[in-house]
């Protein structure tokens, strides 16, 4: 059971093309953007984001999203290249409840070029 999200206006469409392209079901898509006061997502046991972490004030409005979105026990996985805003997006995701872990990606050999920076952000509750 899954449930896209983006705050692009064509994110649904390419999210449509891809699936029709690679002969696969239909994936439920929400536009929303992390400002949003109010959104009817509903809650979720797992949530997955990458390369999400643009700006610094990224950190305050994707806690705070996630935290209204999050199940009671929840698991968020973040991939996040190396833009070095993670560390207060970190803090604040344990500020609201989750235990926090990273590491290096893994099986990586199918890249062109190595993520020198990247990380896998775990965050649960």
């Amino acid at each position: 059971d899954i449930t896209a999200t983006d705050y692009h206006p064509q994110a649904g469409a390419f999210l449509q093309e891809n699936t029709e392209l690679n002969r696969d079901s239909d994936i439920p898509f929400v536009r929303t953007g992390w400002a949003d006061e109010k959104t009817d997502l509903g809650k979720f046991d797992l949530i997955i984001g990458s390369d999400i972490l643009y700006e610094q004030e990224h950190a305050d409005l994707l806690s705070e999203f996630i935290n209204q979105h999050a199940n009671q026990h929840c698991e968020v996985i973040i991939i996040d290249p190396g833009r070095s805003r993670h560390a207060p997006f970190s803090k604040k995701m344990v500020a609201l409840g989750f235990t926090h872990s990273q590491s290096r990606p893994e099986n990586t050999d199918y890249l062109e070029k190595p993520m020198p920076k990247g990380q896998v952000l775990r965050y649960k509750r």
